[in-house]
């Protein structure tokens, strides 16, 4: 995350706070302290999307290679892999209004 600390008061954004943000549909970041709302750059969100999504585009070629049960398990472990990491690629901006 390109932000660990709020740019105007200092106050530090977690992983927990950013991961909520992302499994309720990319919503905006507030900081605690300073109510400072930061917006996720869409190229990013894509980005996320597209890796958790990556097994299923290349289901049938990975079928023809393993089991069923197998893929399904990969394909799991894979999108808790990109859940957890996605915090950590997640890029932000503040709107100037």
């Amino acid at each position: 995350m390109l932000i660990k600390k709020c740019e105007k008061c200092g106050n530090k954004i977690g992983w927990l706070k950013v991961f909520i943000s992302i499994m309720s549909g990319f919503r905006n970041i507030k900081c605690d302290k300073c109510k400072t709302e930061y917006y996720i750059i869409a190229p990013y969100r894509l980005t996320i999307v597209l890796g958790a999504c990556f097994p299923l585009f290349l289901r049938n070629q990975i079928l023809k290679v393993l089991s069923p049960q197998f893929y399904s398990i990969l394909a799991i472990l894979w999108l808790i892999f990109i859940l957890l990491l996605s915090p950590f690629l997640l890029r932000t901006y503040v709107k100037n209004h």
